[in-house]
C-alpha cells in the first residue's frame, strides 16, 4: 500500500502549520509572564473572540479588511479592560 505523494506534502504542511500556531501560543503565554510575573493563559480566549468577531462582522455586510480591523480592537479594549480591573487590582 503507497500513500500519494499529495497526502504526504499535505500532512506536513499541515503539522508544520499547526506546530507553528503552538510555537506562537506558547511564546505569548512565556511573553506575558515575563513581563508581568502573572501566569495568564487567557491568550485563546481572546484569539477565539477576535475570530467569531470577524465572521459576525462579515455576515454584517462588513469588508473582511474592516473586520479584522475591529476584530483586533474589541479584544484588545476586552483585555484591557480585564487587566486593569482583574489583574492590576492583584498585583497591588
Amino acid at each position: 500500500m503507497t500513500v500519494p505523494l499529495p497526502l504526504i506534502v499535505q500532512a506536513v504542511i499541515s503539522g508544520t502549520t499547526i506546530g507553528c500556531i503552538y510555537a506562537i501560543i506558547g511564546l505569548a503565554i512565556a511573553t506575558v509572564y515575563n513581563v508581568s510575573r502573572i501566569f495568564d493563559v487567557s491568550q485563546g480566549q481572546y484569539v477565539m473572540l477576535g475570530a467569531l468577531l470577524v465572521c459576525f462582522f462579515h455576515k454584517l455586510g462588513i469588508g473582511i479588511p474592516l473586520s479584522i480591523g475591529l476584530a483586533m480592537l474589541i479584544p484588545l479594549v476586552v483585555g484591557l479592560v480585564i487587566w486593569r480591573l482583574l489583574l492590576f487590582g492583584a498585583s497591588q
